[in-house]
């Protein structure tokens, strides 16, 4: 099975663990072809198709199905779940899962890139109460 590759807030240990149930093997990689900018109105960002752009972010490589499902449940219509290819530190290449903006969708997005940093500092506390800790039952079904 594909790993899935997580360039926003499942990048945080504590988001994954919190909607998946579990701690995962975490694995820095980068998906060339690819932007992040915000979401408009959000603490979270989506990812569309770009020539030059590459974006950081993290490979785990022991996700199930049925946390796949319950990803998808998380993550609702402003994405789609899509085939790709990362670049590993060590030069390697691995297929994975990503969630990509929707087709018609782009224009929840602000244009201005997201940072990890900023998040952490000064948005993860009220994305875990508002997205994660109180909507965990409604992503297990």
């Amino acid at each position: 099975m594909p790993s899935l590759f997580c360039y926003g807030t499942l990048q945080v240990p504590a988001v994954i663990q919190t909607v998946t149930g579990r701690a995962h093997h975490v694995i820095p990689a980068r998906l060339p072809g690819y932007a992040r900018f915000s979401v408009k109105d959000a603490d979270y960002p989506g990812i569309v198709p770009s020539k030059t752009g590459e974006t950081d972010g993290v490979l785990y490589d022991d996700i199930t199905a049925m946390e796949l499902a319950t990803l998808d449940r998380f993550e609702g219509e402003l994405y789609t779940r899509k085939l790709t290819r990362v670049l590993l530190e060590d030069g390697s290449r691995a297929e994975a899962w990503t969630y990509v903006i929707a087709e018609g969708q782009e224009s929840r997005l602000t244009g201005q890139l997201w940072s990890l940093d900023s998040f952490i500092e000064s948005g993860l506390d009220r994305f875990m109460r508002s997205y994660v800790e109180d909507r965990r039952k409604e992503y297990f079904r």
